[in-house]
C-alpha cells in the first residue's frame, strides 16, 4: 500500500472515484459522447501504485494540482467507455489533451534540445 492509500485510506479513494463517475456521466451528456463506466470499473482499473503511468509521478488527491489523479479518454470520440479511458496524473492529461501522440513526442525533443541549450550544465549527455 502506498503512502496516499495509508494517509487517507481506500474508502476514500472509493468515495472520490464514486464522485468522479457522475462528473464524467454528466461531461459525457453535456458533450454527446458515449458513456458506460461505473465506479466498480475505474476503481478496478485504478493504478495499484497510486501512481501516474504516464510520468510516473504518485498521485495526490489534496495537494498539487498537476498530481491529482484524473480519467483520460484514449480515444475522444469513443467517450468515457469501458476500455477508452486511463488514470492519469492532471498534469499527464493536460499534455495529452490538445495533441496527438506523435506531437507529444515531437513537443518533447523539441523542449528537450531547447533546454540543453539554456542549461548545458545539467544535460545528462
Amino acid at each position: 500500500m502506498t503512502q496516499e492509500l495509508d494517509r487517507i485510506g481506500q474508502k476514500f479513494i472509493d468515495r472520490k472515484i464514486a464522485v468522479r463517475v457522475v462528473q464524467l456521466r454528466y461531461k459525457a451528456k453535456k458533450g454527446n459522447l458515449p458513456f458506460d463506466l461505473t465506479a466498480k470499473y475505474l476503481i478496478k482499473i485504478f493504478p495499484t501504485n497510486c501512481k501516474c503511468p504516464a510520468l510516473g509521478t504518485e498521485f495526490n488527491w489534496f495537494g498539487e494540482y498537476n498530481l491529482v489523479p484524473t480519467v483520460d479518454r484514449i480515444i475522444p470520440e469513443r467517450g468515457y467507455t469501458k476500455g477508452n479511458v486511463v488514470w492519469v496524473s492532471q498534469l499527464a492529461n493536460l499534455i495529452m489533451s490538445s495533441a496527438h501522440p506523435s506531437q507529444v513526442i515531437q513537443v518533447g525533443k523539441f523542449a528537450e534540445k531547447i533546454f540543453k541549450k539554456a542549461y548545458p550544465e545539467m544535460s545528462e549527455d
